[in-house]
């Protein structure tokens, strides 16, 4: 089981080595990376180092990540960004409140979604999917602590890993996927999202 916290919130304390990091990370890392002075560039090696590091503990490539300042965006942007004009999108009962808001956004404007039920053990069941078809799968629980089994469906998946984080990283092949770095103590606000470079992943229209 993934770990959750007393009152049943994927949320955790702010590590220690975090905390004691902040001020000193908010010192060196204010000027805006993409400058051409030395404080900016000095800024922009930290983020590359940062990227690197969490790629490393995340199994994905540098290149593969994006920061976000707001990790609920990261569902939006990670799953319409994987849907064609063929795509049904597959989501569960258990999915989190963004999570049926993408939903509900794509079906009126017609798209065909999917419901999956879930068993009395917290198992997602799983229906037919088409190759372009996307799959929502969570990989863990924070409010129960389950961890899903791998999905078997052949189709794009975004895998929902705000609560897992790097406790059990995805045992399956996933074009998207969100991470949360409250997950493992890191400081709220922060999420990481993973786009494939193999998926076909495109920036989705803003509302």
């Amino acid at each position: 089981m993934v770990r959750i916290t007393g009152n049943f919130q994927q949320e955790r304390v702010l590590h220690s080595a975090s905390a004691s990091l902040l001020t000193e990370l908010f010192a060196k890392g204010w000027p805006d990376p993409s400058k051409l002075n030395n404080q900016s560039r000095q800024t922009a090696l930290l983020l590359q180092q940062a990227r690197e590091s969490i790629a490393k503990h995340l199994n994905t490539r540098p290149d593969e990540i994006e920061f976000l300042g707001e990790s609920d965006l990261g569902f939006q942007i990670g799953i319409q960004g994987l849907l064609n004009s063929q795509s049904t999108l597959h989501y569960s009962a258990i999915d989190r409140q963004k999570v049926f808001a993408v939903a509900a956004a794509e079906k009126n404007s017609g798209r065909s979604v999917n419901l999956l039920g879930v068993d009395r053990q917290g198992v997602i069941e799983e229906s037919l999917v088409d190759p372009q078809d996307l799959l929502v799968w969570q990989v863990a629980n924070g409010e129960t602590g389950n961890i899903q089994s791998a999905p078997v469906g052949n189709c794009q998946i975004f895998a929902d890993c705000t609560s897992s984080g790097i406790d059990c990283l995805p045992n399956f092949q996933y074009q998207s996927a969100l991470f949360d770095s409250t997950s493992w103590a890191g400081p709220s606000g922060v999420g990481i999202l993973v786009i494939k470079s193999n998926s076909k992943w495109r920036n989705p229209p803003t509302p």
